[in-house]
Protein backbone atom coordinates (compact mmCIF):
# COMPACT_ATOMS: atom_id res chain seq x y z
CA UNK A 1 0.00 0.00 0.00
CA UNK A 2 2.67 2.80 0.83
CA UNK A 3 4.49 1.69 -2.27
CA UNK A 4 1.93 2.44 -4.33
CA UNK A 5 1.31 5.51 -2.70
CA UNK A 6 4.57 6.07 -3.22
CA UNK A 7 5.14 5.29 -6.84
CA UNK A 8 1.85 7.76 -7.06
CA UNK A 9 3.57 10.69 -5.26
CA UNK A 10 6.07 10.49 -7.68
CA UNK A 11 4.38 10.36 -11.21
CA UNK A 12 1.85 13.30 -10.54
CA UNK A 13 4.55 15.60 -11.51
CA UNK A 14 4.09 14.11 -14.51
CA UNK A 15 0.14 13.82 -15.00
CA UNK A 16 -0.25 18.02 -13.95
CA UNK A 17 0.98 19.67 -17.19
CA UNK A 18 2.31 23.08 -15.90
CA UNK A 19 1.42 25.52 -18.60
CA UNK A 20 4.02 27.88 -20.37
CA UNK A 21 2.81 30.85 -18.92
CA UNK A 22 2.77 29.91 -15.58
CA UNK A 23 6.51 28.77 -15.82
CA UNK A 24 7.30 32.33 -17.06
CA UNK A 25 8.14 31.06 -20.47
CA UNK A 26 5.07 33.03 -22.05
CA UNK A 27 2.59 30.96 -24.97
CA UNK A 28 -0.71 29.22 -24.46
CA UNK A 29 -3.11 27.94 -22.39
CA UNK A 30 -4.71 31.14 -20.81
CA UNK A 31 -8.16 29.87 -20.78
CA UNK A 32 -8.36 27.68 -17.51
CA UNK A 33 -7.06 27.00 -14.59
CA UNK A 34 -2.91 26.71 -14.38
CA UNK A 35 -0.83 25.24 -12.19
CA UNK A 36 2.29 27.49 -10.60
CA UNK A 37 4.96 25.35 -9.46
CA UNK A 38 6.61 26.25 -6.35
CA UNK A 39 10.37 26.07 -5.96
CA UNK A 40 11.31 23.01 -3.80
CA UNK A 41 11.30 24.00 0.00
CA UNK A 42 13.95 21.99 2.12
CA UNK A 43 13.05 22.77 6.12
CA UNK A 44 14.98 20.90 9.00
CA UNK A 45 13.61 18.50 11.22
CA UNK A 46 14.78 19.34 14.83
CA UNK A 47 14.25 16.93 17.43
CA UNK A 48 15.72 18.25 20.54
CA UNK A 49 18.77 19.94 20.10
CA UNK A 50 20.10 18.89 17.28
CA UNK A 51 18.74 18.33 13.61
CA UNK A 52 17.97 14.96 12.64
CA UNK A 53 16.60 15.49 8.99
CA UNK A 54 15.33 17.31 6.45
CA UNK A 55 11.78 17.40 4.76
CA UNK A 56 11.68 18.05 1.05
CA UNK A 57 8.09 19.15 -0.15
CA UNK A 58 6.96 20.09 -3.84
CA UNK A 59 4.16 22.10 -4.42
CA UNK A 60 2.07 23.13 -6.95
CA UNK A 61 -1.27 25.95 -6.92
CA UNK A 62 -4.18 25.60 -9.25
CA UNK A 63 -5.32 29.23 -10.21
CA UNK A 64 -7.79 30.44 -12.01
CA UNK A 65 -6.22 31.51 -15.44
CA UNK A 66 -2.92 33.65 -16.85
CA UNK A 67 -3.40 36.50 -14.88
CA UNK A 68 -3.55 34.59 -11.83
CA UNK A 69 -0.41 32.78 -12.57
CA UNK A 70 1.03 35.99 -13.41
CA UNK A 71 0.24 37.55 -9.63
CA UNK A 72 1.05 34.40 -8.08
CA UNK A 73 4.36 34.39 -9.67
CA UNK A 74 4.89 38.32 -9.24
CA UNK A 75 4.22 37.11 -5.55
CA UNK A 76 6.55 34.30 -5.08
CA UNK A 77 8.75 35.45 -2.48
CA UNK A 78 6.39 36.04 -0.14
CA UNK A 79 4.28 33.10 -1.05
CA UNK A 80 7.51 30.58 -0.40
CA UNK A 81 8.33 32.77 2.80
CA UNK A 82 4.62 31.40 4.02
CA UNK A 83 5.32 28.29 2.97
CA UNK A 84 8.48 27.32 4.22
CA UNK A 85 7.31 29.34 7.86
CA UNK A 86 4.34 26.78 7.97
CA UNK A 87 6.37 23.90 6.44
CA UNK A 88 9.01 24.29 9.20
CA UNK A 89 6.49 24.18 11.51
CA UNK A 90 5.03 21.02 10.76
CA UNK A 91 8.27 19.72 10.45
CA UNK A 92 9.17 20.69 13.68
CA UNK A 93 5.72 19.19 15.53
CA UNK A 94 5.04 16.40 13.32
CA UNK A 95 7.77 15.14 10.77
CA UNK A 96 10.40 12.13 11.80
CA UNK A 97 12.89 11.29 8.56
CA UNK A 98 12.04 7.34 10.31
CA UNK A 99 8.00 7.90 9.59
CA UNK A 100 6.18 8.63 6.89
CA UNK A 101 4.91 12.30 6.09
CA UNK A 102 1.12 13.12 7.12
CA UNK A 103 0.70 14.77 3.92
CA UNK A 104 -2.61 15.45 4.39
CA UNK A 105 -1.82 17.63 7.54
CA UNK A 106 1.13 19.24 5.79
CA UNK A 107 -1.13 20.22 3.04
CA UNK A 108 -3.53 22.04 5.72
CA UNK A 109 -0.64 23.39 7.24
CA UNK A 110 0.62 25.02 4.25
CA UNK A 111 -2.58 25.87 2.65
CA UNK A 112 -3.90 27.58 5.88
CA UNK A 113 -0.56 29.82 5.74
CA UNK A 114 -1.19 30.37 2.09
CA UNK A 115 -5.44 31.22 2.15
CA UNK A 116 -4.79 34.62 2.75
CA UNK A 117 -1.79 35.66 0.48
CA UNK A 118 -2.91 33.89 -2.30
CA UNK A 119 -6.69 34.97 -2.92
CA UNK A 120 -6.89 33.59 -6.50
CA UNK A 121 -5.59 29.65 -5.79
CA UNK A 122 -8.01 27.57 -5.31
CA UNK A 123 -6.50 23.99 -4.78
CA UNK A 124 -2.74 23.36 -3.38
CA UNK A 125 -1.26 19.78 -4.24
CA UNK A 126 1.70 18.36 -2.92
CA UNK A 127 3.34 16.75 -6.09
CA UNK A 128 6.57 15.79 -3.70
CA UNK A 129 7.16 14.91 -0.13
CA UNK A 130 9.95 12.93 1.99
CA UNK A 131 11.73 13.10 5.05
CA UNK A 132 15.13 12.26 4.85
CA UNK A 133 17.94 11.59 7.67
CA UNK A 134 20.79 13.75 8.31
Amino acid sequence: MSRLLLILLTLIPLAVPLPAAASGHGGGGEGGPQFVALPELRVPIVQGDRADGRLLVTLALKVDDAADAAALNGAMPVVRERAMMAASEFARLHASPFLPVDAERLVKAIDDALRDQVPGAHMLLVTKVSAVAA
